[in-house]
């Protein structure tokens, strides 16, 4: 039975690597299409595009493997042994393909690497915890309820172990009034939306893709989610100017303002365009169930294409 593991492994790591590949060769077209969605549809659009490969991988690993395993429920044999005549599929549940030493070495090296990618995940994590520890050490009170003040000119959010909101004390000196409020709506949206949450777990998404993919959808999250926060922001001080002004006032402190980012996130408060996703909404959810129908029509042709597959690639191993 353990010789199913690795084989299970690589034949899951091959297809969602596929899958990687086909979301690295769209990226530019993606991206181009992607931001003229609005965000809120823009960051689902994302968290999609990014668990393409995930599901990909997992959904065909359960396609082949799931067709031995239902002719295993029944108490039948697996009817590509039969259909062969050998004593033994690289895809069944009963009579497992004897692995070899490479094949074991090549699951190991594919696990280690995925563990690679999603350690550095946690790392960054732990990180967080430890810029938490030394914000509760310098962090002041500020009179406003879940807003603290710290030093430099820094405005974020943080959700653990409770929602605060903290601000430098150069953006409190440097905003008055509107501008004070629009900023800490913005950042108080952040905590109601969950976006600190979301992009860790859009960060682990990422660890199959290519580093570049990975890192231009995340900054495509990235800018959806400071986006649409912006949008709630300007319908609590009810003036998307004022939000733009607090942007711009807080860049001008800071050593890195922003660049491409800040000019989208201003030009969408002043003057936002964005595209109706309903129409590729319906395309895609008729493509995804057009799919899945083929699939589900063809599961015994897919196993037996699979198990040949891998006959194939063992006599040249």
């Amino acid at each position: 039975m353990w010789g199913l593991l690795p084989t299970a492994v690589v034949f899951w790591a091959a297809l969602t690597g596929l899958g990687a590949l086909g979301v690295a060769l769209a990226l530019p077209w993606a991206l181009r299409w992607g931001a003229r969605l609005a965000p809120t549809v823009r960051v689902r659009w994302v968290i999609g595009v990014l668990s393409a490969p995930w599901l990909m991988g997992l959904a065909a690993t359960a396609v082949v493997y799931g067709h031995c395993i239902g002719h295993n429920l029944v108490g039948e044999l697996d009817d590509c042994l039969t259909a062969t005549g050998r004593v033994s599929s690289w895809f069944c549940v009963n009579r497992p393909a004897p692995v070899s030493a490479l094949g074991w070495a090549l699951a190991g090296a594919l696990v280690a690497l995925l563990a690679q990618r999603v350690g550095a995940v946690w790392a960054g994590l732990r990180r967080a915890r430890r810029r938490l520890r030394w914000l509760g050490a310098v962090a002041d009170a500020t009179g406003r309820p879940g807003v603290f003040s710290v030093p430099g000119a820094v405005a974020f959010a943080m959700a653990w172990p409770e929602p605060r909101v903290f601000v430098g004390e150069a953006v409190l000196a440097r905003l008055e009034g509107p501008q004070l409020q629009a900023l800490l709506a913005h950042e108080r949206a952040h905590l109601a939306r969950g976006d600190l949450g979301l992009r860790a777990f859009a960060r682990g998404l990422a660890a199959v893709h290519l580093p570049g993919t990975g890192a231009a959808l995340l900054g495509s999250l990235a800018l959806a989610c400071e986006q649409r926060c912006d949008a709630d922001a300007s319908l609590a001080v009810a003036d998307p100017l004022v939000v733009a002004e607090s942007l711009v006032d807080v860049a001008r402190l800071q050593a890195d303002p922003g660049g491409d980012a800040l000019e989208a996130r201003v030009r969408a408060l002043c003057d936002a365009e964005w595209s109706s996703a309903r129409a590729a909404t319906v395309l895609g959810g008729f493509g995804l169930a057009s799919g899945a129908v083929m699939v589900l029509a063809h599961v015994h042709a897919i196993h037996q294409a699979a198990d040949r597959v891998a006959v194939w690639l063992s006599a040249r191993g």
